[in-house]
């Protein structure tokens, strides 16, 4: 027979969260309200004062609260996109992208070909306005902003495609993707130069205007290819 594993002994700290989550969640708190002190928190429940802050950082951390200093902490409205944001330093690894790149295939390519039958012409005028400026900031070699409107440009390809859960969702994972397109871009600055940058974004949205879905899938699949970037 099969051994089965130990159950593992949750640590107090670990309880206090849950019970606190669980709290949250069942609207026994709500949404403005400030929860007990941790001062309360340790009466109430009868544990130490280090397991109390341990449990209530980790609430603050996944953006279920609000620490204010000097005054106490209150319920948030839950977002994924903050908890999200909140962790992608710490998840962004080699195979982390790799996934990440695997969404974006699935997510943009798709919106691509909605955006070539769907789009309006304000939708492509605003697609050159990223796209301009763009241009502008990476030929003042301001990678950063550079890296910022190339993820406005495939968020706009995104709402181009008339699919409001499109954007939804590139917005959801926004952190992540913004940290993949950072890397590649200045991965792609150091083998070659922004040009490439540049010229890519241009030709983009040139494809997307003229509906030329094949050059669209080419020029995209360029743009987020592993093996080219993170040599």
């Amino acid at each position: 027979m099969e051994n089965l594993p130990k159950i593992a002994r949750k640590s107090v700290s670990d309880q206090v969260f849950d019970l606190l989550k669980d709290y949250i969640i069942q609207g026994k708190f709500k949404v403005g309200e400030k929860i007990p002190s941790e001062n309360e928190l340790t009466k109430m429940l009868g544990v130490s004062r280090p397991s109390i802050k341990a449990a209530v950082e980790r609430l603050r951390a996944m953006g279920l609260i609000d620490i204010r200093v000097g005054d106490g902490s209150y319920v948030k409205q839950f977002s994924t996109a903050e908890y999200i944001a909140n962790y992608a330093d710490f998840i962004m690894d080699e195979q982390n992208i790799s996934e990440i790149v695997e969404i974006r295939r699935a997510l943009e390519l798709e919106s691509l070909s909605l955006a070539i039958k769907k789009a309006e012409p304000y939708d492509i005028e605003q697609l050159k306005h990223i796209c301009d400026n763009l241009v502008d900031a990476f030929k003042r070699k301001d990678y950063a902003k550079g890296a910022s409107y190339d993820f406005e440009f495939h968020l706009q390809i995104c709402r181009c495609s008339k699919n409001k859960y499109f954007p939804m969702m590139y917005e959801l994972i926004g952190s992540l993707i913004y940290k993949q397109i950072e890397l590649f871009s200045s991965n792609i600055y150091k083998k070659y130069s922004s040009s490439i940058l540049i010229d890519d974004h241009v030709k983009m949205y040139q494809a997307i205007k003229e509906k030329d879905f094949t050059l669209c899938h080419q020029l995209f699949t360029n743009m987020i290819d592993i093996n080219t970037h993170m040599d």
